[in-house]
């Protein structure tokens, strides 16, 4: 069977050159290299997990490269529950759900493998997996530490300046400004309203007695 099975991707391999042979189009080159690449990476791996069982005995499970057929007890199906796919995709889909909204993680799934593989992830389907996983991780993560207040130990709570960008504040000289993103967490005492110039010839607009916020 094996035998059988190299024989036929060097064959398929084989065709696939002598196809481009003419070639003039360097997409078309290399996308039907990847599908190519990708139909035998299916039939391999296909291949390497075993005989199939007797039905009740078999499972089919959503891979990167598509859905494939094998025994209850390989090692792709053991780690893909609660998932019918694999340990891998889900992993993908973790990926890909924590850096763009599901939606968006889905289109982009479909536009870099689903076309070649024929595997469609919905934006659900993310969703599930990646807030299956966050809750893992949130369990596993430790506690925060928990200590006295500021207040009880003697130590001086320090000064907190900050701004939202996009704020407007009237400056003494200039009138209304729009002031830039930043914040301070340490105590800063060199002006009459405990804060200090971060840069030089920055100028500084009074919120309140003890809020300040530069301007740039």
């Amino acid at each position: 069977m094996r035998n059988q099975l190299y024989d036929q991707l060097i064959a398929e391999i084989e065709a696939w050159h002598g196809q481009q042979q003419d070639q003039q189009d360097g997409y078309e080159y290399e996308t039907s290299f990847v599908e190519l690449w990708h139909k035998l990476g299916q039939q391999v791996l296909q291949e390497s997990m075993g005989a199939l069982p007797e039905s009740r005995h078999k499972k089919k499970i959503k891979t990167s490269f598509g859905w494939l057929t094998c025994a209850k007890t390989h090692p792709v199906v053991q780690a893909a529950p609660p998932f019918q796919m694999s340990p891998y995709l889900q992993e993908r889909l973790c990926f890909v759900g924590q850096k763009e909204v599901y939606q968006e993680a889905s289109t982009t799934l479909d536009e870099l493998v689903g076309e070649l593989v024929g595997v469609a992830v919905s934006a659900k389907q993310i969703e599930r997996v990646s807030h299956h996983f966050g809750a893992l991780v949130e369990e596993a993560e430790p506690a925060e530490p928990t200590g006295p207040p500021a207040e009880a130990t003697g130590a001086p709570e320090p000064l907190v300046y900050a701004m939202v960008d996009g704020s407007m504040v009237p400056a003494r000289q200039t009138g209304w400004r729009e002031i830039n993103p930043t914040s301070y967490q340490e105590s800063i005492a060199t002006c009459s309203y405990s804060c200090s110039r971060p840069t030089p010839g920055t100028s500084f607009a009074l919120i309140k007695p003890t809020w300040c916020v530069w301007l740039s």
